[in-house]
């Protein structure tokens, strides 16, 4: 068994296993596949555990009906609302929270979490967060957001 193995295997100079010419080009695509997810699992998991980069905590993006967007997210993928108002609804998901937001009530931004006194004063909102909206270079809106 080990010899039929190493036999679809070719080593080259630097070490790593390839297969052969015996392997099919669609088994090869597979194996391709998956190593590009794994590796891009590892990179987004060693992100998220990085204690010297600022952390995302919303990206919030306008529309024009919340109720409407907020059901067709619920309805066509998995997560769960964690707030929603006439003006406004936060998303959670897995790795991130997506707000939807009436741009002339809320300006479409992300927010980072870090304390919002190092850029100004801070307003304080209804669900006892304070934060800070900064403009970037272009323009974005950048909300710095302390959580409760």
């Amino acid at each position: 068994m080990a010899q039929e193995y190493s036999d679809r295997l070719c080593h080259t100079e630097l070490g790593v296993s390839l297969f052969c010419e015996s392997a099919t080009s669609e088994s090869r695509a597979d194996l391709e596949a998956a190593s590009r997810r794994r590796n891009r699992k590892a990179r987004m998991s060693e992100t998220k555990e990085s204690k010297t980069f600022d952390t995302v905590d919303h990206i919030a993006v306008a529309v024009s009906d919340v109720k409407g967007t907020v059901d067709w997210y619920l309805k066509n993928f998995k997560c769960q609302v964690t707030y929603q108002d006439d003006s406004w609804a936060l998303l959670e998901f897995a790795n991130i929270r997506v707000a939807f937001v009436l741009p002339q009530q809320h300006p479409p931004h992300f927010a980072l979490l870090r304390d919002p006194a190092l850029f100004g004063e801070p307003k304080t909102h209804r669900d006892g967060t304070r934060s800070v909206y900064l403009h970037d270079p272009s323009g974005n809106s950048v909300e710095v957001l302390a959580l409760k």
